[in-house]
């Protein structure tokens, strides 16, 4: 047993709850890219089709590449302003609720969030982009399903 000061003892305590902090935000953002990365796969294959069509008629990879990297970054840009939004209402009802309790929100850990969101996006577009690389554009003139 030792004593401690209150200011040592919740410095102490700070960084217990920073560690922990810091494996919860992990496995959400593992979390938030397995999301994304399905939604965006989905929603690429259920396009296949007119990716096909657009193929057969002369557009390049690249082009459709971005289309399908535009589409990752707008459902993350949303999911991210609607957490921004909820997280400064939450910052604001909090310390109403329990008066112990405060949540602060930074310039940094802001852009740290935005970043993570990025990569997030970029590694969800991964899949559907390797999808729309093999797709073989007669196959939607075969009527085979695509």
């Amino acid at each position: 047993m030792t004593a401690q000061s209150r200011e040592a003892f919740a410095a102490q305590e700070r960084k217990i709850v920073k560690d922990m902090a810091t494996d919860v935000i992990t496995t959400m953002n593992l979390v938030g890219l397995a999301v994304m990365a399905l939604t965006v796969y989905i929603a690429t294959l259920s396009r296949r089709g007119e990716y096909g069509v657009l193929k057969a008629v002369g557009a390049h990879n690249r082009y459709l590449y971005g289309t399908v990297l535009a589409q990752a970054l707008s459902s993350v840009g949303l999911g991210f302003a609607l957490a921004l939004t909820l997280t400064f209402l939450l910052s604001v009802a909090l310390p109403n609720l329990a008066s112990t309790l405060t949540l602060q929100i930074n310039g940094a850990s802001l852009l740290k969030v935005g970043i993570v969101s990025l990569v997030i996006a970029a590694l969800s577009a991964l899949l559907p982009i390797r999808q729309i690389a093999v797709l073989d554009p007669a196959m939607v003139f075969k009527g085979a399903r695509t």
